[in-house]
């Protein structure tokens, strides 16, 4: 889970509907919920510390994977940018999936080095997003010659119908939501490293809770540093400016621009976001790989046999890792292939990763009060199943949204296709099943 997942769609997804008030009060609400759900996972955690999910948790891999891709070619842009703003290279589709498959195999290779490996990387991963997100957000307020005024980070409406075709005001605040929705997700990693750790009953559900909560705090920070420095709308909205759309690169260099003339100087501090991205769609596959390894110990996956093979020499799931890898490719491919996908690719996302947070949720809800036994961590005592039935109206509401369309008229472009990726990944496991 990293904040800097918004790179692309902060200007695509937040701005672009209901801007600063989606961006600031969409988090809000998000982080609230969110919190809600990771508490009563934390409660289920506590009392069974084990790896599970849902195997649609791939998607979520494929997104990060499809935003760290996107924001390399952001970067080579700025990078090859001239003096007087002469535009830059443009990256051909050959090359981006090029990089995209790149990533793909060094995350893979990266998660069957050993357990020691992993060990480094996830705790880099986390010092790296908590103490580079809060230099980058620092420096970005020290570095911007002028602030928005608090009431445009926290009032201000730019529903963007003139885009999107959506007129409706809460239907483009709720699109608008979809950005820190897809931000916040994630965090059941824990649980599935949970297995690996001492005290597992203790140590994973806490760390869950903690994780949420320190995403929702960063990802607060970092939006209100992005918006108070926000120099040009313009420009984010432009897919032929500097950086070629990406909201993030191009604020950044608005901002060293306005200061010093020339936007050269944000291609170092803009280093950071690739290397937190980089950390977290590894961590992301780190996760996925202890997945698959745990539905096919039970036997719940086609081709089990395979995919629970542990390697002789570093006891890692390394079969299951390269199946998330190619998995998360073919799921990513279609928004490197046509850059419109992405919204739709998120969304797939989303839907698929909240409604897996959805299955045991409702279960928990209607336990009887006496057939749930706590673990030695958290325990929610009888405001257990209360909470458990909000969230799953919660995610019910969420799922119902991210199946709408993002953009009128539809075309085949343009159209959510996530409620038919959904039902046709339901409709192929019950065929197997």
């Amino acid at each position: 889970m990293s904040v800097w997942a918004l790179v692309d769609s902060y200007s695509t997804q937040g701005l672009a509907y209901g801007g600063p008030v989606a961006v600031i009060w969409g988090w809000v609400l998000v982080s609230c919920f969110s919190m809600a759900i990771a508490l009563c996972m934390a409660e289920l955690v506590s009392a069974f510390p084990t790896s599970a999910d849902h195997i649609t948790k791939v998607a979520f891999t494929a997104c990060l994977e499809v935003a760290l891709t996107h924001y390399i070619a952001a970067h080579v842009r700025l990078y090859t940018t001239g003096r007087h703003e002469e535009p830059g290279y443009d990256m051909t589709t050959q090359e981006l999936l090029g990089v995209f498959t790149a990533l793909h195999v060094v995350h893979a290779v990266l998660n069957s080095l050993g357990q020691s490996a992993t060990r480094v990387i996830v705790v880099f991963s986390g010092w790296w997003n908590t103490v580079a997100t809060l230099g980058f957000c620092a420096m970005l307020l020290w570095v911007a010659p002028k602030h928005q005024s608090l009431a445009f980070v926290f009032t201000q409406w730019l529903p963007g119908s003139e885009a999107s075709g959506i007129t409706s005001p809460p239907y483009i605040f709720m699109m608008g939501v979809l950005m820190s929705q897809w931000c916040l997700l994630g965090y059941d990693s824990c649980i599935h490293m949970c297995e690996e750790v001492v005290d597992a009953g203790n140590s994973a559900c806490w760390s869950l809770v903690a994780s949420v909560a320190a995403a929702c705090l960063m990802g607060l920070l970092t939006l209100l540093s992005l918006t108070f420095s926000l120099q040009s709308q313009e420009t984010l909205f432009n897919p032929v400016s500097a950086s070629g759309g990406n909201g993030v690169a191009q604020l950044t260099w608005d901002v060293f621009k306005a200061r010093y003339g020339t936007g050269h100087g944000a291609l170092l501090p803009l280093c950071l976001p690739s290397v937190a991205l980089f950390c977290c769609a590894c961590t992301s596959m780190t996760a996925n790989g202890r997945m698959v390894y745990a539905f096919s110990r039970d036997g719940a996956m086609l081709g089990s046999r395979w995919w629970r093979q542990l390697s002789s020499r570093t006891q890692q799931p390394v079969a299951g890792v390269w199946l998330v890898a190619t998995l998360a490719f073919c799921i990513g491919l279609p928004a490197v292939l046509l850059p419109e996908m992405e919204a739709a690719v998120a969304a797939v996302s989303v839907l698929a990763l909240t409604l897996s947070y959805a299955l045991p949720l409702a279960f928990r809800a209607g336990q009887g009060s006496d057939a749930f036994i706590p673990g030695p961590g958290i325990s929610l005592g009888r405001w257990g199943r209360p909470l458990a039935a909000v969230c799953c109206v919660y995610i019910t509401f969420v799922c119902a949204v991210f199946c709408l369309p993002f953009a009128y008229p539809i075309t085949l472009r343009n159209a959510n296709w996530s409620a038919a990726a959904i039902l046709l990944l339901l409709a192929f496991a019950l065929t197997l099943w």
